[in-house]
């Protein structure tokens, strides 16, 4: 993997404070999420992602992925497009998932595909 300038971006470990939703498709709820114990994710600047957790929505999707793909979204400041492989999609057959990442300062908020729409928001922590 190429140690560029998008994966030095959010490269470390970053802390889940919040997360977002709209259950059944009603109002968009925000909810903070206890600091103890930690829920976290880890970007290495080679690829290698790492999830730690216990909710079983958070875990349940970032758990399985072992590496990732980061680029730069063109033109828009802050945004970047995450990518990986996740084997259980498409009846087993697996295929590449994309998310959105918008990163301010040592804020990371992740957007995966939700029909309501949904986010996980980080801090850095290291």
């Amino acid at each position: 993997m190429p140690k560029d300038k998008a994966y030095e971006a959010v490269s470390g470990t970053w802390r889940l404070y919040e997360s977002g939703d709209a259950p059944e498709g009603d109002k968009y709820v925000i909810k903070s999420v206890e600091t103890n114990p930690a829920q976290t994710i880890t970007f290495s600047s080679r690829g290698r992602f790492k999830a730690r957790g216990y909710d079983p929505s958070f875990i349940s999707l970032y758990g399985p992925i072992r590496t990732y793909k980061i680029d730069k979204v063109e033109n828009a400041a802050n945004l970047y497009s995450f990518s990986y492989w996740d084997k259980r999609a498409n009846q087993g057959q697996g295929m590449k998932i994309r998310q959105g990442v918008e990163l301010k300062s040592d804020t990371l908020r992740l957007t995966p595909l939700c029909y309501e729409g949904c986010h996980f928001a980080f801090v850095r922590v290291k």
